[in-house]
């Protein structure tokens, strides 16, 4: 098979669900599946986690809970996004709960609910420091209030989310206490969930925890923090080799002509480019894993091709290798964001639709 594949490994993500509930205890886990699972394939993942000790689902856009409903998934959808101008009946399916991030957002859903005869189902996003979506937070009693004298909107759960969780932990301790602050505020109601951890976030601190977490990264076995790494990846992203040819000392590799080789040489070319989801920041320092073997990538990456020195690998035309996910030395993709100075998500989000995704179950 000649394109490019990512294969998910199903039976890591169920090992890294259990790792991650070990770690939260009794926490209730909510999967981020945005972003089409970070590269995973949003309803084959949701389907697995369906079987799985997991509460429900966080999505970004309208579009992800309509792709989870009409797969016929079942769990909670909690949508974190912003509210849309348009199409607010999506909200009142029970399996859905919709994000307060805004004053204006409790306006725009009661008017909605009274005219419609209708009611829905809420968390309210504070913004305790990450300074982007979020009622403020002074603001928040205000909003809160309203809330809590809506005769259409059930306020089921409290949310807020970490900016350092990797980098800084003075920071987090902030957050955390302006979070406590807002649970006190309501500890005579009934809000059944409170929740701030992500993946760093609940690897990090287990008083992050709460009643609930949101999970993302960890959940497709990429550790944020780098550390005790227990979590199983579940994307291996492999392209095969179309050709293998013998270059002289002084040619050149690819566009630009930006590697000269230093000797005579066998290279291989394989079926992948930055079309593909090989960043170009790979080209002439890269690698690619096979077996046992770290092979560099020599030239410019290019849309639909790179160039690999073979060495001593016996690599052979038609042989798969892989970008990261294995289980080589220097194949996880948390050590290769960070050779990079950049984070695994751009890697995971930006595989292209144009290479097939391959589930192994068991």
């Amino acid at each position: 098979m000649l394109q490019p594949r990512v294969k998910i490994h199903l039976n890591n993500l169920h090992e890294n669900c259990i790792t991650i509930q070990k770690q939260v205890s009794d926490s209730k886990i909510l999967a981020v599946l945005k972003a089409d699972a970070y590269g995973h394939g949003i309803i084959r993942i949701a389907q697995k986690l369906e079987k799985e000790n997991i509460h429900g689902y966080c999505v970004a856009l309208v579009k992800e809970i309509h792709d989870l409903l009409d797969a016929q998934i079942q769990k909670p959808i909690l949508h974190l996004g912003r509210l849309p101008k348009f199409g607010l009946d999506i909200f009142t399916n029970p399996q859905v709960r919709c994000t307060i991030n805004s004053i204006n957002d409790i306006h725009t859903l009661e008017e909605f609910c009274k005219s419609n005869q209708t009611q829905c189902v809420a968390h309210i996003n504070i913004d305790t420091g990450m300074g982007r979506m979020g009622v403020s937070f002074d603001e928040f009693k205000n909003a809160i209030d309203l809330l809590l004298k809506s005769k259409c909107i059930e306020l089921e759960g409290i949310y807020s989310h970490f900016a350092t969780a990797e980098t800084n932990q003075t920071v987090l301790i902030g957050q955390l206490s302006k979070f406590l602050e807002v649970k006190s505020y309501v500890k005579s109601h009934n809000i059944k969930y409170f929740h701030i951890a992500n993946s760093a976030g609940l690897l990090i601190n287990d008083k992050t925890h709460f009643n609930m977490v949101r999970t993302g990264i960890a959940l497709y076995g990429v550790n944020p923090i780098h550390e005790g790494n227990d979590l199983k990846p579940v994307m291996e992203f492999v392209a095969s080799v179309v050709l293998k040819k013998r270059i002289k000392q002084g040619e050149t590799v690819g566009y630009g002509q930006t590697y000269i080789a230093e000797r005579d040489m066998e290279v291989a070319i394989i079926q992948s480019g930055y079309a593909d989801g090989i960043p170009l920041e790979f080209s002439n320092s890269g690698c690619v894993y096979y077996k046992n073997h770290a092979l560099k990538i020599l030239g410019r990456v290019s849309m639909d091709l790179t160039c690999i020195e073979v060495g001593n690998s016996n690599l052979q035309e038609y042989d798969e290798v892989s970008l990261w996910g294995c289980s080589n030395y220097g194949a996880d993709i948390e050590s290769i964001s960070k050779k990079y100075n950049t984070i695994p998500y751009i890697y995971l989000t930006g595989v292209s639709k144009r290479v097939k995704r391959e589930y192994i179950d068991g």
